[in-house]
């Protein structure tokens, strides 16, 4: 099977049955609450990371009790797990909201494939057939959002999962709560996750280096390494840190958010400065006037990092000084992708 269509006709029902909370609505407030508490940790890294894709929480009330009820596997059981889906609010991509609260079946299954598990529960959920994504559509937005380790990490569950037979990957990917069922598209379970698994060795390759610079391992805030993905406050704090940093890499999102946010600075000032009255306007000039200064060379820095990390030397940015010519060149390299060649210029001690 070379490629997984997508030929659906409407949307296909959830693979893990009906489910249903057994509490009250205000139980189900307070199991969500503990749920985000819980995994706050990881919340954070998810964030910082900048939301790319959303993220499933697993959570298992302490004591252990009965919360639902559902059809996993064809018959109505008891179910002591509650999963709360995140993702990034439509329009806003400063803030998320929680998409989905709902009692599963886990059985521990998410703790022996948690990058399986994390996959399925960004795009396999229980809201997921409510989106037009296909399973081709997935994977293009995964291989184009992981790090390399979430990639190889991925596709080491894979092939631990791929040895099973076929009753134990059924039941392993209803375990995990994954909604989607490949005899939608006229495949099977083991096609599927045989085609996603060649879509990784062909695709991981392509990523960048495995970045040191994840947030939630120490030092990435000042890390050689590019954090892909990053959000504002990533490249914000990135962009402080490493001001004076000319070796290592910026990966494209960390730098347009912080050439972007430093921007709308240098245009909130200018704006000020055209529009309040004469008499007024010293304060304001020496504000920007400061402004451009002290961001001197923090802007250099990021600059060479930028071209680093499309493998090119930080000093191709004084190509700029060609008029016209120079500023749409370096704009066109600063739109790339990371190369993996651009590894030569981190640290050899990370």
């Amino acid at each position: 099977m070379t490629a997984m269509t997508d030929d659906r006709a409407a949307a296909p029902t959830l693979r893990t049955g009906t489910t249903r909370f057994t509490v009250n609505d205000r139980e189900v407030r307070a199991l969500a609450d503990a749920a985000l508490r819980a995994n706050r940790e990881r919340i954070d890294v998810w964030v910082g990371r900048g939301m790319v894709r959303p993220i499933r929480l697993t959570f298992r009330p302490e004591p252990h009790r009965v919360v639902g009820v559902g059809t996993a596997f064809g018959v109505e059981a008891p179910l002591d797990t509650v999963r709360v889906v995140l993702a990034v609010r439509a329009g806003d991509p400063w803030r998320h909201d929680i998409v989905a609260v709902y009692p599963s079946f886990d059985g521990g299954t998410s703790d022996r494939f948690p990058a399986l598990d994390g996959f399925v529960g960004a795009y396999f959920h229980r809201s997921w057939v409510d989106t037009e994504m296909g399973p081709e559509d997935v994977m293009a937005h995964f291989l184009a959002t992981a790090t390399r380790d979430e990639a190889l990490a991925l596709g080491s569950e894979l092939d631990d999962l791929l040895g099973s037979d076929d009753d134990t990957i059924a039941a392993t990917l209803v375990a995990l709560d994954c909604n989607h069922d490949p005899a939608d598209v006229g495949a099977t379970d083991r096609e599927w996750l045989t085609w996603m698994r060649r879509q990784l060795g062909v695709r991981s390759a392509e990523l960048a280096p495995p970045a040191s610079a994840d947030l939630g391992r120490a030092g990435w805030q000042r890390s050689s390494r590019p954090v892909r993905g990053a959000g504002p406050r990533v490249a914000v704090v990135r962009f402080v840190l490493r001001a004076a940093s000319f070796d290592g890499r910026a990966s494209r999102s960390e730098f347009w958010w912080a050439r972007s946010l430093w921007a709308a600075v240098c245009g909130l000032l200018v704006t000020t400065v055209a529009v309040v009255p004469t008499a007024a306007r010293a304060p304001f000039m020496v504000a920007l006037l400061v402004w451009l200064v002290v961001t001197l060379l923090p802007n250099l820095s990021l600059q060479c990092r930028r071209l680093h990390d499309t493998d090119r030397s930080g000093w191709l940015q004084v190509v700029q000084v060609v008029p016209v010519v120079g500023a749409v060149t370096l704009l066109v390299w600063n739109l790339l992708d990371s190369e993996p060649g651009g590894g030569r210029f981190d640290r050899d001690a990370e």
